[in-house]
């Protein structure tokens, strides 16, 4: 039984430390889609993002060795999701050459509303209190910095 709950906890650390990872790497892309989209092209950004982001999985892949015996449902449903992936940060670079980054900010959230609904819908996630009251406040803190930006650009 401790080994079972030794591995838990290890399970739930690397699970915190890659949802850490992720609003930090997020940040990041935000920052070069935002000086690449006043000079390159919308196309190129999409490509190198994900030519970067490519090379990185599968460096991680090779690493961790994952085991990659799915069912072709799920080769369908992620090969999708890499898709729609690729043609999301086409759209966010192409919007950083048009829009300014506190203008698309309260914009980018509108995805913890959206995860919220697709999570229910189709993974049948349960939603917690904590969950809502965590997104309500980075949601409020977005509007805030738009409202505020708005006002000091008036």
């Amino acid at each position: 039984i401790n080994s079972n709950l030794e591995n838990l906890t290890m399970f739930e650390l690397k699970g915190t430390l890659f949802g850490l990872c992720a609003p930090f790497f997020g940040a990041l892309m935000f920052l070069y889609l935002r000086k690449l989209g006043n000079k390159d092209a919308a196309v190129s950004s999409a490509i190198w993002h994900n030519s970067i982001g490519t090379l990185v999985f599968l460096l991680i892949c090779f690493y961790i060795k994952p085991n990659l015996n799915f069912d072709y449902k799920i080769w369908i449903f992620l090969i999708s999701i890499g898709f729609l992936s690729s043609f999301q940060q086409f759209l966010m670079a192409a919007s950083h050459q048009v829009a300014s980054a506190s203008a698309l900010a309260p914009i980018h959230y509108l995805t913890v509303p959206l995860g919220f609904v697709f999570g229910i819908v189709f993974l049948k996630e349960v939603i917690t209190f904590n969950l809502i009251l965590g997104s309500i406040i980075i949601i409020c803190s977005a509007f805030y910095i738009f409202h505020r930006e708005n006002k000091l650009n008036m």
